[in-house]
């Protein structure tokens, strides 16, 4: 609080990094590629101004995930950002229950620490029952693990946490949709969508329990809205292309194949997107290649790479076991990050 003219009094001026800092959830929440790097340049110029201020590199570090999580970057490239962020958050604040469900996140979907992951959720929930996100994020581990009865008990209890949380509405929608239950999926995406109908996941959720539920025109709707809201997100548009396919429009879903190999050569496009629609499009052996370069790049949507059902087709192929053993073995950490990560679990 700052003393102004005798006449004036006192003012309270707040600093301009906490306006930053506040815009750049703003932008992160909007979930576009475009919006994701205006976010960054927030949280930046915030980290620069008040370098002090754990707000400014917990915002950073949920950037890069999310950046991540939605296809704007790879994993590989987004995971080391993290650390960096995650180990000065650290260093101001401690580790907080939110700061903990980052960070088993991050070693979940970037490191495959399957039984770390577990056991940081379960710390941070056990500080934090009612936080919704780690019981979200928490959800998606189990996919991973294999245990879908896991994974619905823990998307019931996001739901629980926090029945309006975007996050929490597409949960169990994903799960049904991994245990191949589809009409329950189609009712939960409706809903989703009434509540969010300006989040890309409960489009693209509905979309895939549509597609699976044989109602393909329905499910390219939902794509195709998806990828409007996100201004064209890959993953997104490789979801309607895929569906094009699906449909028998094979040209305009090789339309958007070029589109996605076009845009590669200036911005990240991510590679398991591509390989799905290499796939719908019947090039096996692309589609394979691709999916190989999903796994180098540490692509989060192969969480889900053995439920899928946009990628059926894998699954039958005698390399599939291979890829995913591969995918499934645990990621070794360079020396820096593995400095960071001693820091957080201390």
């Amino acid at each position: 609080m700052d003393r102004l003219a005798p006449e004036v009094g006192y003012a309270l001026r707040i600093p301009q990094s906490d306006t930053l800092v506040r815009l750049g959830w703003h932008f992160v929440n909007l979930r576009s590629r475009e919006a994701f790097e205006r976010a960054l340049e927030c949280f930046q110029s915030a980290a620069v101004q008040t370098p002090r201020d754990h707000r400014t590199f917990e915002g950073l570090a949920n950037c890069y995930l999310m950046m991540a999580s939605f296809g704007a970057r790879s994993g590989r490239e987004m995971f080391q950002a993290f650390l960096d962020a995650h180990e000065r958050a650290i260093a101001l604040v401690g580790c907080t229950p939110e700061i903990r469900c980052n960070f088993a996140h991050a070693i979940h979907m970037y490191q495959r620490r399957l039984g770390e992951d577990l056991a940081e959720f379960d710390r941070a929930l056990a500080e934090k029952p009612h936080m919704a996100m780690a019981h979200v994020r928490r959800t998606l581990l189990f996919v991973t693990m294999g245990d879908l009865d896991a994974a619905l008990e823990s998307a019931d209890r996001s739901q629980e946490a926090d029945p309006l949380q975007p996050l929490t509405a597409v949960a169990e929608v994903n799960v049904r949709i991994w245990r191949r239950e589809f009409d329950q999926a189609l009712l939960l995406g409706e809903r989703a969508v009434q509540l969010h109908p300006y989040f890309m996941l409960t489009r693209a959720y509905y979309g895939m329990a549509l597609e699976s539920a044989g109602r393909p025109e329905k499910a390219l709707e939902q794509y195709h809205i998806g990828s409007m809201i996100t201004q064209g997100l890959a993953w997104m548009r490789g979801l309607e292309g895929t569906c094009l396919a699906k449909l028998g429009r094979a040209e305009e879903a090789r339309c958007v194949l070029d589109e996605l190999l076009e845009r590669r050569r200036r911005e990240y496009v991510d590679a398991y997107a591509v390989a799905r629609l290499r796939l719908a499009l019947g090039d096996v052996d692309g589609a394979f290649v691709e999916l190989e370069r999903a796994i180098d790049e540490n692509v989060s949507g192969l969480y889900a790479l053995r439920f899928d059902p946009t990628a059926d087709g894998f699954r039958g192929d005698a390399r599939f076991p291979r890829l995913l053993n591969r995918y499934l073995e645990p990621v070794s950490m360079t020396a820096d990050a593995a400095g960071a990560v001693e820091l957080t679990t201390s």
